[in-house]
């Protein structure tokens, strides 16, 4: 059977090329990047994802044996505060489910919250960073991720419909009753404005279960492709591939990868202001243009999908404040199901309470935040903001795609580390 298949293919990757079993997790068994192949393969085999979390569990840890020798300081630092985030919610869960579970299944809830919700990814991809191409993969990684999404969404409109069975509405959305509007593609469809305006007249998911996992996979695309463009890498090549990604993007309509792409256009250009007198000059009289144009489009456009989002939101985050009040020092038990707070932070206090909550602040907010001021560039600045504003508006929107952009903010301040100390002379040519 297929699950068996993918797990005996994944073990060839546990002690040797990790990157590799991270590609199949995020296709097969995340439940945020994959959730509904990951339900088809569960029904062949009920254990997939937990057999798959165990060997990425493993395979991370194995990567930090191989290569602690080679690490980096910023790299320990990193791997160190993120086996400090395991241990403290492992000691948790064993407080919390020692008197209802067995210690299997309290083994069992560890390894699932540190690969879904920890950064058991984050320690894999960091502790092997330097086996190989890292923009490489980072290439590979999106592009596979986005090919799939194109060929669900507009495969049937060229009579290619062998990848609409990924298609998560198909499966999950027999009852359309609650959504204004099943509507085509933006491509297919035509109404940009519309889509902006407010993104819940349409439920386009692509192969996702969620339309912000496509609008994050999609804006993350394009937004890799606009720092290539910038960096003058293939120039005509990135901006197709930024324009294919912003289309796709349109589709979801998510505010987080926007909100970095417009930071880093903007930095490019007050830095460029220094190099061009010409471009300075052009930039002065576009300025006051773009402020406009930004005005109008929040007003006119994107205010009603805000708007809708906040206020579902904002009950959400004061209930959960609430709950996490109430359960200070572990989160909920296994008698409570709350509803998720659609917030990184809060989430992992709601769910292990607030030892882990800071940690996570310190781990995936204040440390990386001052290492991006410390080894400033375009690139870590705007790794970070998407980052920033996923987690602050969603949960891991999706896991893999947002630990492997976390690992690619630490390359980037490692190289630029590396290009300072070569440009001081302290490192020989």
């Amino acid at each position: 059977m297929l699950a068996f298949a993918i797990i005996l293919a994944s073990c060839l990757f546990v002690f040797k090329n990790q990157r590799y079993l991270l590609l199949i997790f995020s296709f097969t068994a995340s439940t945020s990047d994959s959730l509904v192949i990951t339900e088809l393969l569960t029904h062949q085999f009920s254990l997939f994802p937990r057999v798959m979390e165990m060997l990425l569990f493993v395979a991370a840890f194995i990567g930090v044996w191989q290569n602690r020798k080679i690490l980096e300081k910023l790299q320990r630092k990193y791997i160190q505060l993120s086996m400090i985030f395991i241990a403290c919610f492992a000691v948790i869960a064993v407080i919390k489910y020692g008197m209802e579970l067995n210690m299997l299944d309290i083994v069992a809830r560890i390894i699932n919250f540190s690969v879904q919700y920890g950064p058991t990814i984050f320690i894999l991809l960091l502790s092997t960073l330097h086996s190989f191409d890292f923009k490489r993969y980072l290439y590979l990684f999106l592009g596979s991720h986005i090919l799939l999404a194109i060929l669900v969404m507009y495969g049937p409109y060229v009579n290619f419909y062998y990848f609409e069975f990924f298609k998560y509405a198909y499966w999950h959305l027999n009852d359309f009753s609650s959504i204004p509007n099943i509507s085509d593609p933006v491509l297919i469809r035509g109404d940009v404005l519309k889509t902006l305006t407010n993104k819940y007249l349409y439920f386009v998911d692509s192969c996702f279960h969620n339309a912000n996992i496509l609008g994050f996979y999609a804006g993350s695309f394009a937004f890799i492709f606009l720092l290539d463009y910038l960096n003058s890498k293939r120039k005509l090549f990135s901006i197709i591939l930024f324009i294919v990604g912003i289309i796709l993007w349109i589709d979801a309509g998510t505010k987080a990868p926007m909100i970095a792409i417009l930071v880093v256009i903007f930095t490019s250009y007050y830095k460029s202001l220094k190099k061009n007198m010409l471009l300075a000059i052009l930039i002065l009289v576009l300025f006051p243009i773009s402020i406009y144009a930004v005005y109008y489009a929040y007003n006119n456009i994107f205010v009603d999908s805000i708007n809708i989002s906040l206020e579902s939101r904002q009950e959400l985050i004061v209930e959960e404040f609430d709950f996490l009040l109430k359960h200070f020092f572990l989160g909920q038990t296994l008698k409570e199901n709350i509803s998720s707070p659609h917030q990184l932070f809060l989430l992992y206090g709601t769910s292990c309470g607030i030892i882990v909550m800071l940690l996570s602040l310190w781990l995936m907010y204040i440390r990386p935040f001052v290492d991006t001021i410390n080894h400033y560039s375009v690139s870590a600045l705007g790794i970070y903001l998407l980052l920033f504003f996923m987690s602050i508006t969603d949960n891991f929107t999706a896991i893999s795609l947002y630990m492997l952009l976390f690992s690619y903010l630490l390359y980037e301040c490692m190289n630029n580390i590396k290009s300072n100390k070569i440009k001081n002379g302290t490192i020989g040519a």
